[in-house]
């Protein structure tokens, strides 16, 4: 039994309980001893870590992500750290691995620590155990979702348009003149599921009667991308353009185009999506899609803020994207 727990059966905020415990004068004596009544029953002692952060635990937001490696993943904790941290929050991240148990053990965890919120970076966590297990054992903390979606009262998505972000590409290439697009997915995710969708989607409603075997699928990653390339070469499908999922992928794929004498973007124009550090540390540079990480980052935050003071918000929040054209294209 945790804090939440003794909240919901005493009838009182979890705030209310803080103070009961840290021996706090501003507590009406009947709610006082309502609250005491349940921790005597349940012989409730804080845990050594909630203890240690009591003072602090109405001030912490729990940060969870797959593999804070990740260049995409690394920038958006530094950008929800930060804006928390402006707003006077301390922030807790969790690295779950990619392991659906991970992640219940660091929410349990963060939940004795008695975290005012949580935030879900990723669309990782679109996990029916996770899922299952935010609604019935979490209910009283709100959770940010970025770049997905999970159903239940307490959970909110703040999300980046996918469908638009693969019209840009599309368009943008049609532009220049290609027709043979390919598209790689290299994660299997909700929003890699999404963006591989509406590839397939955006191309037959542009005419293309195969789009769905003009889709290939790889591991995220250089090494992904170089590997994808091989397969989409002895696959016999042409091409003239690839977007990949990911700009990393997309760099080990001009890679391996690059050591079987392709040109880009003579032979094979090359779209990444992120934007992130590494789409300017390659030859050529990576035209890519911006994903709008900051922004992401900052209004989730501020729904955080607003679900916390009881405020009017809207459970979905919905991000446009942008095409960054570079020499790759």
């Amino acid at each position: 039994m945790n804090i939440y727990d003794i909240a919901k059966e005493a009838g009182v905020s979890i705030s209310t309980v803080s103070r009961v415990l840290n021996n706090k004068t501003n507590v009406r004596a009947d709610t006082r001893k309502k609250v005491e009544l349940v921790l005597e029953k349940h012989n409730y002692a804080p845990s050594s870590i909630a203890r240690g952060l009591v003072s602090k635990s109405l001030d912490t937001v729990g940060i969870l992500t797959i593999d804070i490696r990740v260049p995409h993943y690394a920038e958006t904790a530094y950008i929800l750290e930060r804006e928390l941290y402006k707003l006077g929050y301390n922030a807790i991240l969790c690295n779950t691995g990619g392991k659906p148990e991970n992640g219940i053990d660091y929410i349990t965890t963060l939940m004795q620590t008695g975290v005012r919120g949580i935030i879900l970076i990723g669309s990782v966590f679109q996990n029916k155990y996770i899922e299952t297990s935010l609604i019935n054992s979490f209910s009283n903390v709100p959770f940010i979702v970025m770049n997905s979606q999970l159903h239940a009262d307490n959970i909110y998505s703040v999300m980046f348009n996918q469908e638009r972000g693969v019209a840009l590409c599309l368009d943008h290439l049609a532009e220049k003149g290609h027709r043979d697009i390919l598209y790689v997915q290299d994660a299997e995710t909700f929003s890699g599921a999404n963006k591989a969708s509406a590839f397939i989607k955006l191309s037959e409603e542009r005419g293309v009667a195969d789009a769905a075997s003009r889709l290939f699928k790889t591991s995220r990653g250089a090494v992904g991308g170089r590997e994808v390339i091989d397969r989409i070469i002895e696959s016999g499908q042409s091409f003239t353009a690839i977007v990949f999922g990911d700009d990393l992928t997309a760099i080990g794929g001009m890679q391996r185009l690059h050591e079987l004498r392709f040109k880009i973007p003579d032979n094979v124009a090359i779209i990444g999506w992120n934007n992130t550090k590494s789409s300017t540390l390659c030859v050529p540079y990576l035209t890519t899609v911006d994903n709008q990480n900051e922004m992401i980052g900052v209004i989730s935050v501020k729904l955080l803020e607003n679900v916390l003071a009881g405020g009017k918000v809207s459970r979905n929040i919905s991000i446009d994207s942008s095409l960054i054209v570079r020499d790759s294209t």
